[in-house]
């Protein structure tokens, strides 16, 4: 009987094992790719998470530069002159924000969900902003959205805009402003009105 080529002829001793072990190639790409596969996805997927973010927050900062020049022209407070309540007017400036050139904006997030904030101050050392999250509660801070003040020609005004945006990867924890695990995207206008 002619032995198999494929059975050892002799007794595998662990020296021999070891040694065909460490000669062995066959199969090693597939565990260098199962190594760097998870790290190398996991990295894309997170570039293209944060990409993505990044353009949202953007598309936010131009919305919200769009409609406050209505607020800063004086445009704005004319064509809300007969109306008195702040929740009303806050949707009004929404619909600004939300538009371009008479056509929906395209945004990553839910324009109809975006908080405002209208507040005058006297000068610019004395404007702030408030914070839309309740560090405590990882929620939205309590009356965040509410406050509407009617700027007057020649006053400091500031504008806020913020809109949770939903995370799609959990890899940047720092991000994560809500308990949900959504980020704040946030933009802020300061200026003064024309004196119209």
């Amino acid at each position: 009987m002619v032995p198999s080529p494929h059975l050892p002829s002799r007794a595998l001793t662990p020296h021999t094992l070891v040694s065909r072990f460490r000669h062995a190639r066959a199969g090693a790409t597939a565990v260098e790719f199962a190594i760097l596969a998870f790290p190398f996805l996991a990295l894309i997927t997170g570039i293209i998470d944060m990409s993505m973010m990044f353009w949202a927050s953007q598309t936010l900062d131009d919305a919200l530069a769009d409609a406050t020049r209505t607020i800063q022209t004086g445009q704005f407070q004319s064509a809300n002159s007969g109306v008195t309540d702040p929740a009303t007017i806050l949707e009004n400036l929404r619909q600004k924000l939300c538009q371009v050139n008479g056509a929906e904006r395209l945004t990553l997030f839910r324009c109809a969900d975006v908080k405002l904030e209208v507040r005058v101050y006297a000068s610019m050392t004395a404007g702030t902003s408030t914070n839309p999250v309740d560090p405590s509660t990882r929620d939205w801070s309590t009356g965040f959205g509410t406050a509407y003040a009617n700027a007057q020609a020649s006053t400091i005004v500031v504008v806020q805009a913020a809109v949770k945006y939903p995370s799609f990867t959990l890899m940047f924890p720092i991000t994560q402003s809500f308990a949900d695990g959504s980020r704040l995207l946030h933009s802020v206008q300061v200026f003064r009105t024309e004196p119209f």
